[in-house]
């Protein structure tokens, strides 16, 4: 019963946990901070504003839509689930030896408390996962419009790549502000 009623919830993300950082004051400037590239920081921000068409959101919203995850086929599609425990993204997350920040991920109860557990990780977890995170929602999407997944070493690949640009922007930045004060 919990489980439904933390998907008839507004969050998006569904939690059979009662825990929530909804009720603090959620600092979107930390969005912004994350040494990612712009594409990514938008998609959290949309994560953020519980703005990504999942499934049940839409049905919520009177879209007829068919509530099935599109990856997995096995239980409604809601944030929780598409993220962090559809059967192919739990796998992704342990290939990627991140199993620890999905399963500290898994417990939350909106997109927000999501971002917060985010920004308190260190700053390459915290890159890794929003770039798992997105490398996912586009897989998802391609499953969504009946296309084929990548496989998880192709997705893993991707999450190197994407990190290793991910921190030279960050060198990149610190070179510039360090060069700004000097």
């Amino acid at each position: 019963a919990i489980e439904t009623d933390a998907r008839k919830s507004i969050h998006g993300i569904a939690s059979a946990s009662g825990t929530t950082a909804d009720h603090l004051p959620f600092e979107w400037e930390k969005i912004w901070r994350l040494p990612l590239p712009a594409k990514i920081l938008h998609f959290l921000w949309r994560m953020a504003k519980n703005s990504l068409p999942l499934r049940q959101k839409l049905i919520q919203r009177g879209v007829k839509a068919d509530p099935w995850c599109p990856v997995c086929l096995r239980t409604d599609e809601d944030g929780g689930h598409t993220f962090f425990k559809c059967k192919p993204v739990k796998h992704i997350w342990r290939a990627a030896q991140m199993e620890d920040i999905r399963e500290n991920l898994s417990i939350c109860c909106s997109p927000k408390d999501v971002l917060i557990r985010i920004f308190e990780l260190d700053q390459r977890k915290s890159a890794r996962a929003s770039i798992l995170m997105w490398l996912w929602w586009h897989e998802r999407n391609k499953a969504n419009k009946g296309e084929a997944i990548r496989s998880t070493t192709e997705i893993l690949e991707s999450l190197e790549k994407h990190d290793r640009e991910s921190d030279e922007f960050f060198k990149r930045k610190c070179t510039k502000k360090n060069n700004d004060q000097g």
